[in-house]
């Protein structure tokens, strides 16, 4: 039997360190490892389908195998701000192409509201084993994609990618080098649930 774990691997060791703000003089950061499946960042979670955790050079990460696992953490440290830092430290896996499903491994949205305020960061899979970013923020205002299919990076190593939104602007960052940034205006707030 073979095991389609290959799709989209992700070892999510500094899950995120997200640092937000709604008051410019107020700062927050939050830090969840994910090396548990009982709770991350002391957060209840949902877990979907057999994540695992493994062994890494890294110390303990959860393993997803891009088709059916997921976890859904009952938190959102994002929530109104009106900037905010996301990073990640993750290992994708190569070996399948043009993964059809639009792999989303960090996603905050309200599953409530379909059409509501979100930000997602995917990758893409190119058929020579490497991967390039996705990222995706939708306001009250309005939505932008930020993705090129010709920024690629090695599949199977481990990346450091991180977003960020400040005075309007949404950028995307790949082991420190900045790739691609576009402004996004909010009408009141960012609103992300």
């Amino acid at each position: 039997m073979k095991v389609r774990s290959f799709l989209f691997l992700v070892c999510l060791v500094s899950a995120k360190e997200i640092a937000f703000t709604s008051d410019p003089d107020t700062t927050y950061y939050e830090y969840w490892d994910f090396n548990s499946l009982v709770s991350i960042g002391s957060h209840e979670m949902t877990v979907h389908g057999n994540p695992l955790i493994i062994s890494t050079g890294k110390g303990d990460a959860m393993h997803f195998d891009g088709i059916d696992d997921a976890v859904v953490v009952h938190d959102n440290p994002i929530g109104d701000a009106k900037e905010f830092t996301f990073e990640v430290l993750f290992r994708p896996a190569g070996g399948h192409p043009n993964i059809e499903n639009e792999p989303r491994f960090v996603c905050f949205w309200d599953p409530a509201d379909a059409e509501g305020s979100r930000m997602t960061i995917e990758i893409r899979v190119t058929a020579s084993g490497e991967w390039y970013f996705d990222a995706f923020l939708k306001t009250d205002a309005g939505k932008l994609t930020l993705t090129d299919a010709t920024k690629t990076h090695p599949a199977d190593a481990w990346m450091h990618a991180a977003v960020t939104y400040s005075n309007n602007v949404f950028t995307t960052y790949v082991n420190g080098q900045q790739e691609l940034s576009g402004t996004l205006w909010l009408a009141s707030r960012l609103g992300l649930p």
